[in-house]
C-alpha cells in the first residue's frame, strides 16, 4: 500500500460532513451571484466609474506623450539649426 493510499484512507468524511461542506460552498457561491443580480444598477455604475478612470488615465498618458514629442521636436529643430549655423561658420 502506497503512502498516498494510506493518507487517503486515513481521512474519511461522513455523509453529514460532506453535506455541510456542500451547503457552505453552495451558500457562498449562490448568495453573491444573487446579490449581483439584484444590484445590477450598482454594478453598472461601478463599471462606468472604472471605464472613466481608465479613460482618464489613458488620456493623461497620451497627453504626456504628446508633450514629450513636442519637446523632442523643438530640440531637434534647435539642434538642426545649431548644426547648420556651425557648418556654415566652418566653411
Amino acid at each position: 500500500m502506497s503512502t498516498f493510499a494510506r493518507k487517503a484512507t486515513g481521512l474519511e468524511f461522513g455523509a453529514d460532513a460532506a453535506g455541510e461542506v456542500h451547503d457552505l460552498m453552495s451558500r457562498d457561491v449562490v448568495e453573491p451571484r444573487s446579490q449581483l443580480a439584484n444590484d445590477g444598477e450598482t454594478l453598472a455604475n461601478n463599471l462606468g466609474l472604472l471605464v472613466q478612470r481608465v479613460s482618464l488615465s489613458c488620456a493623461q498618458e497620451i497627453d504626456g506623450l504628446i508633450r514629450d514629442l513636442k519637446m523632442l521636436r523643438e530640440r531637434l529643430h534647435y539642434d538642426g539649426a545649431w548644426r547648420a549655423r556651425s557648418s556654415t561658420t566652418r566653411a
